[in-house]
């Protein structure tokens, strides 16, 4: 290190936040490190020279022994710096392989859908790392309704195509809710079963059971109130009959004397 690293290295502050270190492997995104690196050094501060610095012991493994192999003018200038770096952790093959993968993905079960809209966005940017950003974003948002595991959602996306994929993430979980909550309670008290992507949804088959036994109850008990209704009112009519022939059959007139008929209705009676 020469005097001007060592003064530099000196006169840093404690960093706010350190960026993860960068080992060169096969499954190391160059691109997605520098980029984060870039978000570290602007939260603390760093110049040029300061990220050379810190870039330099974020190196680790590969990417170390890298970074040492490389003249010390090299790794004093960060445009070269970085120029240098690209052309040896860059895979050129990374686009195509993300190609390919962004073009098959489709949603899991166990993915939710911002999970899913992220993975998209990501698989983008890989995928066509030069291609205008609008354009770019309206490829992510065709093929996250494409990968959709929900049928019924995915036609509804495609009938109100929203502009943006953020706008295309956020109706579809609004939409899913909903969905989930309906199915949920539509039919309280109906019997859950477990699902991939929401917990407690309502079986058919279980709740058009449980309607038809109940139907059935219904129906026995009205059956029992209305015979047991008419066999009531049939012994009630009955009794009334019987009281009213006795009475009438046994009545003594006590003015003439004679029975079946009553004194007011007597034709004998003298005034």
């Amino acid at each position: 290190m020469s005097d001007d690293e060592g003064a530099a290295a000196s006169a840093v502050r404690k960093p706010v936040i350190m960026p993860d270190p960068f080992h060169g492997g096969v499954e190391d995104e160059w691109q997605d490190w520098l980029n984060n690196f870039e978000a570290c050094a602007k939260i603390n501060g760093w110049d040029d020279q300061t990220k050379c610095l810190f870039l330099g012991v974020r190196m680790k493994g590969v990417a170390q022994k890298v970074y040492f192999e490389m003249e010390e003018a090299t790794r004093d200038e960060w445009s070269v710096l970085v120029t240098t770096l690209a052309s040896r952790f860059k895979n050129t093959k990374q686009e195509e392989i993300c190609k390919s993968q962004f073009v098959i993905k489709r949603r899991s079960d166990t993915e939710s859908l911002l999970e899913f809209g992220n993975s998209i966005r990501r698989l983008a940017r890989k995928a066509y790392p030069t291609m205008d950003p609008n354009v770019r974003d309206e490829l992510a948002r065709d093929q996250f309704i494409r990968g959709m595991n929900n049928t019924r959602l995915s036609v509804e996306l495609r009938k109100n195509i929203p502009k943006t994929l953020d706008d295309t993430i956020r109706i579809a979980i609004e939409w899913e809710t909903i969905e989930n909550d309906a199915l949920q309670f539509s039919d309280g008290g109906a019997t859950c079963r477990s699902h991939p992507n929401t917990t407690n949804v309502i079986s058919p088959k279980d709740t058009s059971q449980e309607m038809l036994e109940m139907m059935k109850e219904l129906t026995l008990m009205l059956k029992d109130r209305r015979e047991s209704g008419r066999g009531q009112d049939q012994r009630d009519n009955s009794f009334r009959g019987r009281g009213r022939g006795r009475a009438q059959g046994d009545a003594k007139c006590w003015s003439c004397g004679q029975t079946g008929h009553l004194n007011r209705e007597c034709t004998q009676k003298q005034c």
